[in-house]
């Protein structure tokens, strides 16, 4: 939270224990469940997975995110993320989304694979003042491409590098600083090696920041491709020394965070209660709306309600009152979706306040 009031309004709600007295810090909107690639260890593209015809393939309607958008800024919520089960670049409307969020005054991230990006998309972005693009890309050469993206054309590697390059050089022609170039990667055990070749790599491809993540899996058939014990105390040491290099060539990173989400484990729900439903809300590509992408149950739908409604809905508060200590996250979570949270940074930094205070 950027407003001290805001900080203290999602105090409260923390203490009370049901209650948000703050809308979500930020929200993920998914639009778009077609993807144009099958990525690995994808949750419903990747070709080995069971899971991959459980979501059905659509685009989020745009026209309910202006009054989703308008509510949640009026709320105190302060960015959104585009993204999605699949490739949001694929969204026929993508002009109407980034209108909604620009014009409540959102702070806007499109997370993309970066292969659809042309002059078009630029336009729109600088058009929206887009304040980030996150470009997910889970390799640094052809060959850890052709590991990463089975069925794919290698060729899409060097077409997305290029894409990048687009992007920085429109922003540079026209003197412009948004949007933030941010290159993605999820750690697997097909782009850990040579490690020592990441730096020139990122500097390589004249982005602005680099964010890393643990692998997150949600189906069995894909364990495999979790590190093993000796290849994570191996990245880690190798993520300590990127981090130095990395702040003095000025690229900007989430190495501490990455540390943290290892350091925490695979197992988060046994190690963090988790206060996702306080700071934040993820808006599903049929309109329902989740605590965030793991949550296996809806807690309301804008077709029905009002974000606002949802958020001050009983189901919720339900929610936030049992996942605040580990027992009560233990009783409703699903197999595997709480499997190296995207959100453990966030529970981490709120868990070493509220430790000191009695769960109610």
């Amino acid at each position: 939270m950027q407003a001290p009031y805001s900080k203290i309004k999602l105090f409260s709600g923390l203490l009370h224990g049901k209650k948000a007295f703050v809308g979500p810090y930020w929200l993920t909107i998914c639009i778009s469940s077609f993807c144009n690639l099958s990525c690995i260890n994808c949750f419903y593209h990747s070709p080995s997975v069971r899971s991959k015809g459980n979501r059905p393939k659509q685009f989020i309607d745009p026209q309910p995110l202006f009054d989703l958008c308008q509510s949640a800024a009026t709320m105190g919520t302060q960015e959104v993320m585009i993204s999605g089960a699949g490739e949001p670049l694929m969204h026929p409307k993508l002009d109407s989304i980034l209108s909604a969020t620009h014009i409540a005054g959102l702070k806007t991230t499109l997370f993309t694979n970066g292969t659809l990006i042309n002059d078009k998309l630029i336009d729109l972005l600088f058009k929206y003042n887009t304040n980030r693009i996150r470009i997910s890309l889970w390799a640094k050469s052809i060959q850890e491409y052709k590991k990463n993206y089975p069925g794919t054309d290698p060729g899409m590697f060097t077409q997305t590098l290029k894409n990048i390059e687009l992007i920085q050089g429109r922003k540079q022609k026209e003197d412009r600083h948004l949007p933030i170039v941010q290159l993605h990667q999820p750690l697997n055990r097909h782009n850990i090696e040579n490690l020592d070749q990441v730096e020139s790599f990122i500097r390589s491809t004249g982005i602005d920041r680099v964010s890393f993540s643990p692998l997150k899996i949600i189906d069995d058939d894909l364990e495999s491709y979790y590190l093993s014990e000796t290849q994570k105390s191996g990245l880690i040491a190798e993520l300590k020394k990127l981090a130095g290099r990395l702040e003095k060539t000025g690229i900007g990173h989430n190495i501490p965070e990455t540390l943290t989400r290892y350091r925490v484990g695979k197992d988060v729900c046994n190690a963090l209660p988790c206060y996702i439903g306080f700071i934040h809300a993820c808006i599903s590509e049929d309109l329902s709306v989740m605590p965030c992408q793991g949550a296996k149950t809806p807690i309301g739908h804008l077709r029905k309600e009002t974000f606002t409604e949802i958020w001050n809905s009983k189901i919720l508060a339900e929610f936030r009152q049992q996942t605040k200590t580990c027992a009560g996250m233990k009783k409703i979570i699903v197999k595997n979706r709480c499997n190296y949270c995207c959100h453990t940074y966030h529970n981490y930094k709120i868990n070493r306040l509220m430790k000191f205070f009695p769960a109610r």
